[in-house]
This record gives structure tokens, sequence and C-alpha cells, in this order.
């Protein structure tokens, strides 16, 4: 099999596994992350962060985005474009999102552009990671370009739900990587069967 039907595999797994999460792991796993990621140092100094709009089963980074700003922080976010291109757009409100390609919330064409040399912190989805920080995305390779050409400028941390990770993510040469990874604690994971016995 080849590293991309692997991939493929992989995907289709925790696409299953999204449907299975209860509600209470979830919000349970999000608050644990979102507090692991305002307790760094890095996300603290920033002057200027680039998040992302959640969707399919990623964490929940809203909260994050409004501390960003609560804190004085400039805040964009990604927009998908042509050929598998991102850019970053400052958003101040939800005001500036719209639906944008793949479905997934964007920075409207009318929000100002951030370059990537500005952006001190990017907070990076995934569909699943391992805990070597290796990253898989939805295959588009937007992010791994991006990453590839500004990751220098930034510190970038990854976010993944425990329940989502796979022990061994297969990587191209081409498939970056975060400067460190964050998911729910221990703790979070061991209540789980519990948490499902509840729902």
């Amino acid at each position: 099999m080849t590293i991309a039907e692997l991939k493929g595999t992989i995907r289709k797994e925790i696409k299953e596994r999204i449907k299975g999460l209860p509600t209470a792991y979830c919000m349970e796993a999000d608050l644990d992350i979102q507090q692991q990621v305002l307790d760094l140092p890095q996300w603290k100094d920033a002057k200027t962060v680039m998040g992302f709009i959640s969707a399919f089963g990623e964490p929940d980074t809203w909260p994050l985005l409004m501390a960003a700003w609560k804190a004085g922080k400039r805040v964009g976010v990604p927009r998908c474009l042509a050929d598998g291109i991102m850019k970053v757009y400052q958003i101040d409100s939800k005001e500036d999102l719209e639906t944008g390609a793949y479905g997934i919330r964007e920075p409207k064409q009318t929000c100002p552009e951030i370059p990537g040399e500005e952006i001190d912190f990017a907070l990076i989805p995934c569909v699943t990671c391992d805990e070597a920080g290796n990253r898989l995305g939805h295959g588009k390779g937007y992010y791994d370009r991006y990453l590839k050409a500004y990751s220098k400028n930034m510190f970038t941390c990854m976010v993944c739900r425990r329940a989502l990770m796979v022990e061994s993510v297969p990587m191209d040469s081409h498939d970056k990587k975060a400067d460190m990874w964050i998911a729910d604690r221990r703790a979070c994971i061991d209540s789980l069967e519990e948490v499902r016995k509840d729902d």
C-alpha cells in the first residue's frame, strides 16, 4: 500500500471515530487544549496570531481567537485560494467570515491580508497526528505549502483531540511538522469510557 493509500485509510478511520465522540468528552478535551495553548509563553508573547475556524471534528478554536482579541493581538485565519495556495487575512469578529472553499468559514475577500512574515504564532489543524508530531491533513497540501514558505518566521502549534490521535502517521518528504503539538491530557481520555456509558 502506498503512503497516499495509507493516508486515505487513516482519514476514513478518523471520520468514523469523530462520529462516535461523546459531546461531553469533546467539550472537556477542547477546554483543556484551549488552556494549554493560552499558557504557552509563545502565545502570550505573540502580537500577531494565525488561527483557524474549526470544522470536521477539530478542537473548538473560537475561544482562543476571542482571547487573542481581548489581549490586543492581531488575528488572522486562512482563506483557500486556487492550486492549493492559502493566504491569511485579518478578522476582528465573526462578521468578517463567510462560507468558502470546502464549506469552511473563511475571511471575506474585503479583509486585509496578513503577510506570513508578520505572524508570530500559528495554530495548526489536523485530521490526526501521532506523538512524534507527524501531521495528517485533508490531503490538499494548503498547510504544507504555507508552512514551507513561512514557518521559519513563526512558532507553530498543532492541536488535536487525543481520542483522534493514531500510533503512526505516514509522512511524505513534503509533509511539514509543527514546532509542537497539543492534545487533551491523559486525564480526559481516561474518563472517556465512563462518559460513553453516561451518554
